[in-house]
């Protein structure tokens, strides 16, 4: 309850739009039930200073709109921005934080008809992210540099 009064003091013209949800008890399924509340989100914050990484996937998987910061200052906070260049979703990319809200609040008040149309177009693009295709290079490029630094390591000693 002082979550849902921090919103209504702090937010009161769009406290009515935050749905705070009950915690789960162990019956809780939770890749079917966040999958369930994933696909209503009719736009997704990409945390920062850290990324969404794994809820980013299951969010582009979905269609969904992640808007993802570019600047982040850390590694861990541009996964979502290398996944969305890789997808070729750079208009949900935004270089500021007052281009983030501006995004998050267009893609919120879109209708109906032209929000369907970007979430079918998010769908396609980033299906490159889970081509086996795109899997094996990832993986690749994973083993490649582990042997790389193996190989450095030994050279050391």
């Amino acid at each position: 309850y002082k979550r849902q009064e921090r919103i209504q003091t702090t937010m009161p013209d769009v406290a009515d739009r935050v749905l705070m949800l009950p915690t789960v008890g162990r019956s809780y399924n939770l890749n079917r039930d966040f999958s369930i509340l994933l696909s209503l989100a009719s736009v997704v914050l990409d945390p920062f200073p850290y990324s969404g990484g794994v809820t980013t996937l299951e969010a582009l998987a979905l269609g969904r709109p992640v808007v993802t910061l570019e600047a982040a200052p850390a590694l861990a906070g541009r996964l979502t921005l290398a996944l969305h260049r890789k997808a070729g979703l750079s208009a949900l990319v935004a270089e500021s934080i007052d281009s983030y809200v501006s995004k998050v609040l267009s893609i919120s008040k879109m209708g109906q008809r032209q929000h369907a149309e970007l979430c079918a177009n998010i769908t396609r693009a980033s299906a490159v992210l889970f081509s086996e295709d795109h899997s094996r290079d990832a993986i690749g490029a994973w083993e490649n540099w582990l042997v790389a630094a193996a190989h450095q390591s030994l050279r050391k000693k």
